[in-house]
């Protein structure tokens, strides 16, 4: 093999190129299969008492006969798990209370369909309201259109030496 300089091509060499390609491959394709930064929001699920659990635990569940919350843990004779409560992450008491009033009033005599969207706009308009970090979803780093540029970045790098490579290695 013709030497290249300084620079001898081996299977080392071709090695990393290639995992530096396959890297950046992974990484564009994360971020466009990827879930994405997801909706800056809970989701308020009306459910009856007795429904099967829905979704991932990420939604408040309200009981359409009375509104009270409802939850997935198990019931025991033998242990208490504690009482169903809106308990959001990054909401203060005080925030949680008002959802759980507001749900409890609704539901004084069956929340109907027309009154659903008053819960969820209440949570929309708290979630809103807190710091970027404390609101659900929240992605701080890479995400989306971001990784898929990062992705081409890191498959250009074994393009980029490898075609300086050709070049320096047929100039000699």
């Amino acid at each position: 093999m013709r030497g290249l300089g300084n620079v001898q091509p081996t299977r080392r060499g071709v090695v990393v190129l290639l995992g530096l390609f396959l890297g950046g491959a992974a990484i564009m394709f994360w971020g466009f299969a990827g879930p994405g930064p997801g909706p800056q929001t809970y989701r308020v699920d009306f459910m009856h008492e007795g429904d099967g659990c829905v979704g991932d635990g990420d939604p408040i569940m309200v009981n359409v006969d009375d509104g009270e919350p409802l939850d997935c843990l198990p019931r025991s004779p033998l242990a208490n798990y504690g009482t169903p409560a809106v308990d959001l992450p990054g909401f203060t008491d005080a925030e949680n209370k008002e959802v759980l009033d507001l749900s409890e009033n609704l539901g004084a005599d069956g929340i109907s369909d027309a009154e659903r969207p008053q819960l969820q706009t209440k949570v929309d308009q708290i979630t809103a309201s807190l710091p970027p970090d404390l609101r659900p979803h929240h992605h701080p780093f890479l995400w989306g259109g971001q990784l898929v540029a990062l992705g081409l970045v890191v498959m250009a790098v074994p393009f980029g030496l490898y075609g300086y490579a050709l070049f320096k290695w047929r100039s000699v």
